[in-house]
């Protein structure tokens, strides 16, 4: 049995769909995921075919449905769609092109559920294919194929490494306290940055990685970005794709959580460390506060 997910969301989305992925083929569907093009390497990696929303010909599922739409979703048994309809129009075009194999799911997850996200979507998706509604879901982890140099380097120093943005400047943590904690472990440190950072906050990155000897990732391929965690005995970030990523991946992360809430959004990894701020401010969170929850891993403090 075939089964294709679309998801058109962030990258973090991105991650959490392919781990309720994983959970449905685990099932025996062998299952594609249909996202934004940018997200093809990510896919790839964990081993899930992979189809370009830009290039299928969705678009015109919201007007009239195109031939090419019709044959591609002839090729799978079940289509599953993450995707708001206010006027159902998108809903009926999608059954009518799968010739009625559609699951709608909304992407934003009802309030009140107290499941993550990731379990929320294999919990909708039981409910069509008569499943039991899982509990626990895989970890993307067993599934990883790294891409070529993504292994750990020898070192006597311990590697960090940090993404210190978001697309929502209320789930950032100051970049301050970031250069603070670095300066308070014994550690290589790598400040991975990306389109979400600003002009402004970029530079102010670069200036102080020089002055705190900490090194500089701008905007890496996801390629070179899977290496460089791969080679990490820690990742530090906030709520972003990247966090979920890393995560994914096996590598150990803390993960600082402001105004989301960690127990939908909470990474899915097998060494995921929540650290939430007071109050859900970033600005109440403190450096000790942090480093009072990485002691147990392999960083050394000073």
């Amino acid at each position: 049995m075939n089964a294709l997910i679309i998801r058109t969301g962030g990258l973090g989305d991105t991650i959490l769909t392919l781990v309720a992925a994983g959970w449905l083929e685990n099932l025996g569907w062998r299952t594609d995921v249909m996202g934004y093009e940018r997200y093809a390497d990510v896919v790839g990696m964990f081993g899930f075919g992979f189809i370009a929303e830009e290039r299928s010909g969705f678009g015109s599922l919201y007007s009239n449905p195109a031939p090419t739409i019709f044959r591609l979703f002839g090729r799978y048994d079940l289509v599953i769609a993450l995707k708001s309809d206010q006027d159902g129009s998108l809903t009926e075009n999608l059954r009518k092109a799968s010739g009625g194999k559609t699951i709608m799911i909304n992407p934003v997850p009802p309030p009140g559920r107290g499941v993550g996200y990731a379990c929320y979507l294999a919990r909708e998706i039981s409910k069509t294919i008569g499943a039991d509604p899982p509990e626990q879901l895989p970890l993307l982890e067993s599934r990883l194929k790294l891409p070529h140099g993504a292994k750990r380097l020898d070192g006597a120093k311990r590697r960090l490494a940090i993404h210190p943005g978001s697309g929502s400047p209320g789930k950032n943590w100051p970049i301050n306290r970031f250069v603070d904690l670095i300066n308070s472990v014994t550690a290589t440190a790598t400040f991975i940055t990306g389109p979400a950072q600003t002009t402004e906050e970029l530079d102010n990155i670069r200036a102080l990685a020089r002055e705190n000897n900490i090194c500089l990732e701008h905007n890496p391929a996801y390629p070179r970005l899977a290496a460089k965690l791969a080679n990490a005995d820690l990742y530090l970030g906030v709520d972003s794709g990247v966090t979920h990523l890393a995560a994914a991946m096996g590598v150990p992360v803390a993960a600082l959580f402001g105004p989301t809430d960690p127990e939908i959004w909470r990474p899915a990894g097998a060494a995921v460390t929540i650290v939430t701020a007071p109050d859900g401010d970033m600005e109440k969170l403190d450096v000790e506060r942090v480093l009072d929850r990485i002691r147990d891993h392999c960083i050394k403090l000073r």
